[in-house]
Parts: C-alpha cells; structure tokens; sequence
C-alpha cells in the first residue's frame, strides 16, 4: 500500500462508496496523509483539468475507510 496527500486547496471529501452522491463520511483538510488501499472504477465526476473521470481511490485515512 503507498501514502497520498490531498493536493485541492479545498480538500476531499472522504465518500462511503466511488460516487458523488454517496455520503461524505469525512472532509480531508489539505496535506492531510493517507493510505492507498486500491483504484476502482465508480460514479462519474468533473474532472479539474476539464472533461469527466471515473476513477476512484480506495482509502485509510486515521480510523475510516471510504473513496475519494
């Protein structure tokens, strides 16, 4: 398993399954550490460069478990 660390200036949100409308189990602040479990193929979302994406990551981040 490998770490990440949230990059937006807004931070992540932390999903319960790979979809935007899945509930937001938790906020990730900036810089905030975690741990890469796997990627999966979910919901589709805008992506920041343009266009759309579907690509999720399977995360750890402390004590919850959720996609971001």
């Amino acid at each position: 398993m490998s770490q990440a660390r949230v990059i937006a200036p807004a931070g992540v949100a932390l999903r319960s399954e790979p979809t935007i409308n899945a509930p937001r189990l938790a906020l990730l602040p900036l810089a905030f550490r975690l741990e890469v479990l796997r990627t999966v193929t979910g919901g589709v979302y805008g992506a920041p460069e343009g266009g759309t994406r579907s690509d999720w990551v399977q995360a750890r981040a402390g004590e919850r478990e959720g996609f971001v």
